[in-house]
């Protein structure tokens, strides 16, 4: 229970006192404030990211080794490195374009789009940080229960990789060739390994949606 009450109380302490970067996040800009704003936040959010408490409270039957909150705290941490770390960098570049990223000049194609830091490992590293936490917090439950205490990090699994493509598809309309470009310079879009691959094509599967770039390449050969 602890490790639980730890992580999601840092994590709302880190949304208050990093609230002006909320600004440009997907949900601010591309969902406005609406139906599923309101709702998303005021109901289904309540009751439900926080369904751990339940197995965590009036549902306890055991206790885990200190080693499992070790592993927890470690990979909340690495989350939100990665999260925290990866937003702020997009939102100081938005700020002022010329500011250092780790120490370097940016590197950035015709102004627009920014290849350093985390965003020249991969198209969306924040939501991987964002999953990482998400699967943090449900890690004090344990297995006993089955994958009932892990609907908040399964949800937003498929909530991220459905906006990763969502949002790919925004980019690619709004930039065209310089997205395209950019695609084959940040081949990735969670995670900068080969593996990555499944992830797309999970997304082709669930989604019916693609990478940009091979939907660009499949455009020019017909």
């Amino acid at each position: 229970m602890m490790g639980y009450q730890v992580t999601a109380g840092f994590y709302i302490l880190d949304y208050f006192w990093f609230e002006e970067r909320m600004l440009t996040t997907w949900d601010i800009i591309n969902e406005e404030f609406g139906y599923m704003l309101v709702f998303g936040d005021y109901v289904f959010i309540p009751f439900t990211f926080n369904i751990q408490c339940h197995f965590l409270t009036v549902m306890r039957e055991y206790d885990l080794p200190w080693l499992w909150l070790v592993v927890q705290l470690a990979l909340f941490a690495l989350g939100y490195y990665i999260f925290r770390t990866s937003n702020s960098q997009k939102n100081q570049f938005k700020v002022n374009p010329k500011e250092l990223i780790n120490g370097k000049e940016p590197e950035v194609f015709e102004g627009k789009l920014l290849v350093s830091g985390f965003w020249g490992l991969g198209r969306h590293m924040n939501y991987t940080g964002d999953l990482l936490m998400a699967f943090a917090y449900c890690l004090p439950c344990g297995i006993v229960y089955g994958p009932k205490p892990y609907f908040y990090f399964i949800y937003l699994s498929l909530l991220l990789l459905h906006r990763a493509y969502r949002d790919d598809a925004k980019c690619q309309e709004k930039y065209g060739s310089l997205w395209t470009r950019y695609c084959k310079r940040v081949p990735y879009v969670f995670v900068p390994f080969k593996w990555d691959r499944y992830l797309q094509s999970a997304g082709k599967f669930l989604f019916g949606v693609t990478n940009p770039e091979s939907k660009q390449e499949k455009q020019r050969t017909h």
